[in-house]
């Protein structure tokens, strides 16, 4: 089992999951330990793929379907989510702030982090990072000028 107890919390940030099995057994020892997976924060690494409803593979993956951005772990699993090109955005809400879309910051060639963390409460936080995302990534805004109207 995945220990994530104070001891090894500085090894566990380390840890990147990227596979289903992983990521359940962390949830799962999470939520033995602390009462609720949710309490401890790990990391979440997501492969892009063309269609994630239709990859069956053991790794957790992420990509666009229909439109929406979806983080698919497992099959019974799918988080659909809002990416902004700006950054996140936040809107208020009784007692504070709801946040309407998660921003994207790159990392490296088809690396991207999402920020800030995904906290479902109740079933898993994790700073997820993308990977193997197509350049341009869907929200990156996209300046298209006729030929020949470029900037001089």
């Amino acid at each position: 089992m995945v220990s994530v107890g104070e001891q090894s919390a500085v090894l566990t940030l380390k840890t990147a999951l990227r596979d289903l099995a992983a990521v359940e057994e962390w949830l799962t020892g999470a939520a033995a330990e602390y009462g609720d997976p949710s309490v401890p924060v790990f990391q979440l690494v997501c492969r892009w793929v063309d269609d994630p409803e239709r990859h069956f593979g053991e790794d957790v993956v992420c990509g666009v379907r229909e439109g929406q951005f979806l983080i698919q772990v497992g099959a019974a699993t799918r988080i659909p989510l809002h990416v902004d090109r700006d950054g996140p955005v936040v809107a208020p809400a009784p007692g504070g702030l709801e946040l309407m879309s998660f921003g994207a910051v790159p990392v490296g060639a088809g690396v991207w982090l999402l920020e800030p963390s995904l906290n479902i409460p109740g079933q898993l936080h994790a700073f997820v990072v993308l990977v193997d995302v197509p350049a341009p990534a869907p929200w990156q805004r996209q300046i298209i000028t006729p030929a020949g109207q470029g900037r001089s």
